[in-house]
C-alpha cells in the first residue's frame, strides 16, 4: 500500500513538471520577442536621431549661407534709402518748381538719378533673390549626393539607404518685420507709410514682402523689403532651427525627385528639407522615414 502511494506521488510530480516546462518556455520565448522588440525600436529611434542631426545640420548650414555678411540687411536698407531718395527728390522738385522754377531742370535731373537709382536697387534685390535661391539648392543637393555614394550605411542591424528625392522649401519666419525702419527725418512719409498699413504691427519696422508704393506719380516704382530679425540694441539672433509653424514658406526649388528653379520674387531668410531614407532590418522588414528640418538666416547686424 505504501509503495503503491509512493509511485503515485511520483507519477504526479513528474506530470507537474512535465506541464511547467512547456509553460516556462514560452514565458521565455515572450520575454526574448519583447527584448527584441525593444531592442528594435531602440535602434530605430537611434537611427531617426542620426538622421535628423545630419539633416538639421545641413539646413542650418543652408540658413547661415543665406545671410551671409548681412547681405539681405544691406539690400534692405538699400531699398529704404533709395525709396526715401525718391520722395525726396519728388518733394524737392515740387518746392522748387513753386518757389524756383529757373533751376528746375536741376532739380527734374536730381529725380530722375533718384528714380534709376531706386530701379537698379530692385534689380539688384531680383538677382540676388536668385543667387541665394541657387546656393540652397546647390549645398543642399551636394550634401545628399554625396551621402548617397557613400553607398549602404549599416546601424546595428539596420540600413540606411539613402535617396536623392529630397525637397527644398525657401521662405521666412511667420511674424517676422524686415530689418528696415521708418524714416526720421521725414515725417511726412512716414504718415503716408502708417495710412497704407506699411508697418509691421506696431513698430517703425516695414512689413516684408509686400510693395512699399510711394505717393503719385512715383507709385510704379517696385521697393520690396526682405523679412529678417532687426538688431535690438546689441542683440542679433543667431541662425537656428524652427518648427513648421514658424515657418511661412514661398517657394518650392527642389520638389522630390525633380529641380523645379523657379524666379525668386524675394529674399528668402528660412530654407525647408525634407528627406526620405529607406530603412532595411531583419526578416525583409522596410520603413521609409522622411524628416522635416527648418532653419532661419541670421538676423540683421546693421545699425541705423
Amino acid at each position: 500500500m505504501i509503495k503503491k502511494r509512493q509511485s503515485r506521488k511520483f507519477a504526479s510530480s513528474r506530470t507537474m513538471t512535465g506541464g511547467v516546462l512547456p509553460l516556462l518556455m514560452l514565458v521565455a520565448v515572450i520575454i526574448a520577442v519583447l527584448v527584441l522588440a525593444a531592442i528594435a525600436v531602440c535602434a530605430l529611434h537611434l537611427v531617426e536621431s542620426k538622421l535628423r542631426s545630419t539633416a538639421e545640420n545641413y539646413v542650418l548650414q543652408a540658413g547661415i549661407q543665406l545671410n551671409k555678411d548681412d547681405r539681405i540687411g544691406e539690400i534692405n536698407l538699400m531699398v529704404e534709402r533709395s525709396r526715401e531718395a525718391v520722395y525726396t527728390a519728388r518733394k524737392t522738385l515740387v518746392d522748387i518748381e513753386s518757389g524756383a522754377p529757373h533751376v528746375g531742370s536741376l532739380a527734374r535731373l536730381l529725380l530722375e538719378d533718384a528714380r534709376v537709382g531706386a530701379k537698379q536697387v530692385d534689380e539688384e534685390r531680383r538677382r540676388l533673390s536668385g543667387v541665394l535661391g541657387k546656393e540652397v539648392e546647390i549645398a543642399l543637393t551636394s550634401q545628399v549626393k554625396k551621402d548617397c555614394q557613400a553607398g549602404t550605411l549599416n546601424l546595428m542591424f539596420f540600413q540606411l539607404n539613402q535617396r536623392e528625392d529630397i525637397s527644398v522649401e525657401v521662405g521666412s519666419v511667420r511674424d517676422m518685420p524686415s530689418n528696415a525702419m521708418a524714416p526720421v527725418g521725414l515725417p511726412q512719409l512716414k504718415r503716408h507709410d502708417h495710412q497704407e498699413g506699411y508697418f509691421f504691427q506696431s513698430t517703425d519696422y516695414y512689413q516684408p514682402d509686400i510693395n512699399t508704393k510711394l505717393p503719385v506719380p512715383d507709385d510704379d516704382l517696385t521697393f520690396r523689403f526682405a523679412s529678417l530679425a532687426p538688431r535690438i540694441k546689441n542683440t542679433v539672433a543667431d541662425a537656428r532651427l524652427l518648427t513648421t509653424d514658424d515657418f511661412d514658406g514661398q517657394v518650392i526649388l527642389i520638389a522630390p525627385g525633380k529641380l523645379v528653379r523657379p524666379t525668386l520674387r524675394n529674399l528668402p531668410s528660412a530654407v525647408k528639407l525634407v528627406t526620405r531614407t529607406g530603412v532595411n532590418a531583419p526578416m525583409q522588414l522596410h520603413q521609409d522615414l522622411e524628416i522635416t528640418t527648418i532653419s532661419t538666416s541670421a538676423g540683421s547686424d546693421k545699425v541705423e
